[in-house]
């Protein structure tokens, strides 16, 4: 429950809007079984339960399984001929861009090394703050093709995004573009723009919307169930 609590603080500035349960009892499996985006976190006895007693729809592929003890992510597929034994299909997920992985992996590494010299409550912080670089990083410049049209609807150009992107990396973007959190995100930025503010609060040390991901070239020098 907690790791799925922080996940959803680690993406920001996208908020998850749907569907979130922490932790599934007897009493709450049947949430399973909704037709909406949901994250949900669960142990491995309920989930044996839940699969032994149909709770889960493994026909459409669509929930996505993050192992916690295993460190994995993956598909499970319904089997017939192995009576319902649950299998692993891996996920074709694009990688991150390159900056990104080593920006994370370069600070992660030094929170680990020094976490003696934090508090908890520290760490936490600034876990999140790296992460809220990274997502600078990916998207930061997402004014740029973010276009007002008359009766205050914002149109985001995604074909010019992605060309400016390097090739290897477009499907990640893609994917990430295409999802509803993003869609959400845009859509946010109207109400943000009648008030003078952006998604970017200023505690990322981005409130300027033209400000380019270029501050961040030196970068690249320096170093649960989810139903979607």
């Amino acid at each position: 429950s907690f790791a799925l609590v922080e996940f959803i603080q680690l993406i920001y500035p996208l908020v998850w809007v749907d569907t979130i349960v922490p932790v599934l009892s007897l009493t709450t499996v049947e949430f399973l079984q909704s037709i909406i985006p949901f994250i949900m976190g669960i142990d491995e006895f309920l989930l044996q339960f839940s699969i032994n007693n149909d709770y889960i729809d493994f026909t459409n592929g669509s929930i996505v399984f993050v192992n916690l003890s295993h460190n994995t992510i993956g598909l499970h597929v319904d089997n017939k001929k192995t009576s319902k034994k649950i299998l692993l299909e891996k996920l074709n997920i694009p990688d991150l861009p390159i900056k990104v992985y080593k920006f994370l992996y370069v600070k992660l590494k030094e929170l680990k090394r020094d976490k003696e010299l934090f508090t908890a409550i520290q760490i936490k912080e600034k876990i999140r703050e790296v992460f809220c670089t990274a997502m600078i990083i990916m998207m930061g410049d997402y004014k740029r093709y973010l276009y007002y049209m008359e009766g205050d609807t914002n149109v985001f150009n995604n074909e010019c995004f992605l060309q400016q992107r390097k090739r290897e990396e477009r499907n990640f973007y893609k994917e990430l573009i295409s999802t509803q959190l993003f869609s959400q995100f845009i859509a946010n930025e109207r109400e943000a723009n009648k008030y003078g503010k952006s998604n970017f609060n200023s505690t990322m040390k981005y409130d300027n919307a033209m400000y380019s991901l270029n501050t961040y070239d030196h970068l690249s020098k320096d170093f649960l169930m989810i139903n979607h």
